[in-house]
């Protein structure tokens, strides 16, 4: 059962990256970031934020090895994180079908937000795995990494559902619009990077952040802008706290 898993999970992990450079290889007239492109929002990153999935379909692979190749691959919190990860690259399989052909609705975002919820599932059982060597952080670093840009994505992927919809812009112009769903954004982001205590999640999310700056400069939206360093550096301290305070509980409770 413990290959069976550790091969599904490989066979997904390749799937989403054959899924996500389909439009190009079977000639499909748009691609996912042409087709975001379409929508008009300022809480879209710049167009060269998207290379990250490179990096992200590199370190899934990597992941989907160690879970095929690792000794420990047998141990019970091993298992449950590759199934999570196999449901998120399943789902992300899907989205990078469904995006460039059926458009950035609401069903799209749905699918985002699953694969987000499997990908912060599996980063979050991963804490369950004793005694990690550095290969093993390495090879779990990755989901991490996946979970941060999904989440810094996902106010993007809101304000492409509201075009979709043809509602608002709400509260009287686009820019008032991103600007409420990035405070409300930031709530839940900022808990989950405390409890992530990941620096490649935070690394992603930054990364998002910047490329949104990036997207939106000459445009003369200061307080938006400002909003995003706020953010940053609110998403910067959650995690530095909540990693301090893992440490600090993890020796006081040690014998």
């Amino acid at each position: 059962m413990h290959i069976i898993r550790a091969l599904l999970v490989l066979l997904m992990a390749i799937a989403q990256v054959g899924a996500a450079f389909a439009p190009q290889i079977l000639g499909w007239s748009r691609t996912i970031g042409s087709t975001a492109r379409l929508y008009e929002s300022p809480l879209v990153p710049a167009g060269y934020a998207f290379a990250i999935w490179g990096v992200l379909y590199l370190g899934c692979l990597f992941f989907a090895l160690w879970q095929l190749l690792s000794p420990r691959r047998r141990e019970p919190e091993v298992a449950t994180v590759g199934w999570l990860a196999f449901g998120a690259f399943t789902a992300n399989t899907i989205w990078a079908v469904h995006q460039p052909l059926l458009g950035p609705g609401p069903l799209s975002f749905a699918v985002l937000q699953v694969i987000l919820l499997f990908t912060c599932l599996a980063a979050a059982f991963s804490r369950a795995i004793e005694d990690l060597s550095i290969g093993d952080r390495v090879a779990i670093a990755p989901l991490f990494g996946l979970a941060g840009w999904l989440v810094v994505a996902s106010p993007g992927g809101f304000s492409l559902v509201l075009k979709t919809l043809n509602v608002g812009p709400l509260f009287g112009s686009l820019m008032t619009e991103s600007l409420v769903i990035l405070l409300v954004w930031l709530i839940p982001a900022t808990i989950v990077a405390f409890f992530a205590r990941s620096i490649v999640f935070l690394a992603a999310i930054i990364w998002g952040l910047a490329a949104v700056v990036m997207a939106n400069e000459g445009t003369g939206e200061t307080l938006f802008l400002q909003t995003i360093y706020i953010a940053g550096g609110l998403v910067s301290v959650a995690t530095v706290v909540g990693l301090f305070a893992s440490r600090r509980f993890s020796s006081t409770v040690s014998p």
